[in-house]
């Protein structure tokens, strides 16, 4: 065996090294991805469940929620003021959502839970409202969600 051989053998031997280097490296960064894709689902919900019992746990305050989210227009003044300052972390947590999905950093599932969900709640008189009167301190993008969400009222 001459020179030229052992050369060709060894280049063969590190293109294949260099090939399963990067499945190596690319199934482990989809494995990565979906770590820090359910890390991020698990914080979502679990941040969605603290709002939920921060909600129920009082009946009055229940029941100013559940107001402010179809009847907005029949809060006092002060009753809507609270409304504002009780959606306020529900709004923020579904524009966080939505600038999610627009940048792919969730599943396809995922993101097509999270929309009918978002829907849901954004076609709701109190966040259209809400919306309408704090909006520009959102993402542009978030908030043409919220107007076409709004428009397609089921």
């Amino acid at each position: 065996m001459n020179w030229d051989a052992i050369g060709a053998i060894g280049e063969i031997v590190g293109a294949a090294a260099v090939v399963i280097s990067l499945l190596y490296l690319a199934i482990q960064m989809r494995h990565s991805n979906r770590l820090i894709e359910r890390a991020a689902v698990k914080e979502l919900l679990s941040d969605r469940a603290e709002y939920n019992r921060f909600v129920s746990a009082d009946a009055e305050l229940n029941s100013l929620y559940w107001k402010g989210m179809s009847t907005p227009d029949q809060l006092s003044e002060s009753e809507w003021l609270r409304y504002l300052n009780m959606y306020a972390p529900m709004a923020r947590q579904l524009e966080a959502v939505y600038l999610d999905i627009s940048n792919g950093f969730l599943s396809e599932s995922r993101c097509t839970t999270e929309l009918i969900s978002m829907k849901r709640w954004l076609s709701q008189p109190g966040p259209q409202k809400y919306f309408a009167e704090l909006g520009d301190g959102f993402d542009p993008s978030f908030m043409d969600a919220v107007v076409k969400f709004g428009q397609n009222q089921d």
